[in-house]
């Protein structure tokens, strides 16, 4: 249960953060450094309880590549969503009197850009967990938050950077996203994170 609960938490306070600096931010707000920030210190905390997934693509990607058992799947998808939800719940009792901007992204580019940064993601993941003995918690979530930062920086305007269907959800939520927009996200992120154990394997035959 500890995993699961570690999972809960890592996108809860994803969902919180992401929230709490796009609706109604102060000046000088730069949300894509608070989320990376954000991301990077709880993957260091869950690294050594859950592998601090903290996204469903992920999920499904260390499922694919043999990293995850099946029946962990389930779970760890299903608390990563409920985090999500109370993550909106809580910025939304924060927040309340502010009117969030509601973004309804052109489908081509939110789908490329959100497949594309999402495989990156979940390669990462793929690689970190496949090479546990050389990767700290800390440099780990350097790296992942890193990551992410970035994603949100180069894909925040086109697609909003969910790249992970349960943040993609908790926006929506927030109103931040469209609803009618969502099953474009929930798309690219399962594409993504069944692709990239393919190009995994394909670029590092011999781990």
């Amino acid at each position: 249960m500890n995993r699961y609960l570690t999972e809960f938490c890592g996108v809860f306070f994803w969902v919180l953060c992401l929230g709490c600096v796009s609706i109604a931010a102060g000046a000088g707000t730069m949300p894509a450094i608070a989320i990376g920030a954000v991301v990077a210190v709880m993957v260091a905390l869950g690294w050594g309880i859950s592998g601090a997934h903290y996204n469903a693509a992920v999920s499904l990607s260390l499922w694919r590549a043999g990293l995850l058992q099946s029946k962990e799947l389930v779970p760890y998808v299903i608390f990563q969503f409920l985090g999500a939800g109370a993550g909106a719940a809580v910025v939304k009792v924060i927040k309340s009197g502010f009117k969030a901007g509601s973004m309804e992204p052109k489908v081509l580019p939110a789908l490329l850009v959100e497949f594309l940064f999402t495989l990156l993601l979940c390669y990462a993941m793929i690689h970190l967990h496949k090479q546990r003995d050389k990767w700290s918690a800390l440099a780990g979530g350097a790296m992942i938050g890193g990551l992410v930062m970035a994603g949100v920086f180069a894909a925040g305007a086109v697609s909003g950077a969910s790249l992970n269907p349960a943040t993609a959800l908790g926006s929506c939520v927030m109103g931040l996203l469209s609803f009618k927009s969502l099953w474009v996200f929930l798309f690219a992120h399962a594409v993504a994170g069944l692709f990239a154990p393919m190009a995994y394997r394909g670029l590092n035959p011999k781990l």
